[in-house]
């Protein structure tokens, strides 16, 4: 299991149904370590009610799953396409449990 991407975002303005709403999902990949705090550095969350600060996930989306959408729908791998913080590679939803502690080089990370 390792990480393949760390993925970031600044808060974006998308226009979605003619109605404007504001998003950090549009997540590209970083180079090199990122500080995680309260949030991964240089990432950003539109709704801070739900998203960011203590207690917030770190979203992960295994690489594998990928596959699935580029069969169904020919959608080309992208790191951080569906607004991930980490694209994984051997980290299934279907292999981990709620509170398992799952650790990245410095970092250690709780399931929920």
């Amino acid at each position: 299991m390792y990480i393949l991407s760390v993925n970031v975002s600044v808060v974006k303005r998308f226009i979605h149904a003619e109605k404007e709403i504001f998003s950090g999902i549009d997540k590209k990949p970083v180079k090199g370590p990122v500080d995680v705090t309260q949030n991964l550095k240089g990432d950003e969350q539109a709704d801070l009610k739900v998203h960011g600060g203590p207690f917030k996930a770190v979203y992960s989306f295994a690489r594998e799953n990928y596959e699935f959408w580029y069969k169904s729908i020919s959608l080309d791998f992208s790191p951080g396409l569906f607004g991930e913080n980490l694209t994984t590679s051997g980290l299934l939803e279907t292999e981990i449990q709620i509170g398992d502690h799952i650790r990245f080089g410095s970092t250690t990370l709780c399931a929920l």
